[in-house]
């Protein structure tokens, strides 16, 4: 199937929202590019996939964009910490030990936004990796301010 760009059942071909970002995102999966956009394949069933993070059932509590400055503040690291209530921390654990060690992507819009790697059963509270940003001056506030468009476009995924 994959190699005539055709997907096979259970998986759906998805677009990165940033080709140049993405050449490292994903790795270790089925890429192809096609109208100019890299897109990568990912498993459309349960138990891989959230529907909508929206959902009552996932009970989320809150959603937090979560910035860490380091190497001397020549490096900024951006995150989603999501806290979810009882039963959504039960659908979490069971998303997260079907994803072990699998990239579990963040579809926005029909575009993959962030994939971060599952390494362990996730539960009641969640710390997305969203970027880095890296540099100084003008191009290290722009990569900043980049970096907290796109953990802000996350974070309405999950209706906070």
């Amino acid at each position: 199937f994959v190699e005539s760009g055709e997907s096979p059942p259970g998986w759906i071909w998805t677009p990165l929202a940033n080709s140049e970002s993405g050449k490292g995102l994903l790795s270790d999966v089925a890429k192809r590019s096609q109208d100019g956009k890299t897109q990568v394949l990912l498993a459309d069933t349960q138990p891989y996939m959230l529907t909508s993070a929206r959902e009552p059932r996932w009970g989320i509590r809150s959603v937090q964009i979560v910035e860490e400055e380091r190497k001397e503040g020549k490096e900024s690291c951006f995150y989603l910490d999501v806290s979810f209530g009882k039963q959504g921390g039960t659908y979490m654990r069971e998303l997260s030990k079907a994803c072990l060690d699998r990239h579990l992507a963040i579809v926005i819009g029909g575009e993959v936004h962030s994939a971060p790697l599952v390494r362990e059963r996730l539960g009641d509270k969640v710390r997305i990796h969203v970027g880095i940003a890296r540099g100084s001056g003008t191009s290290l506030t722009t990569a900043r301010n980049e970096l907290r468009k796109e953990a802000a476009a996350l974070r309405k995924v999950f209706g906070k």
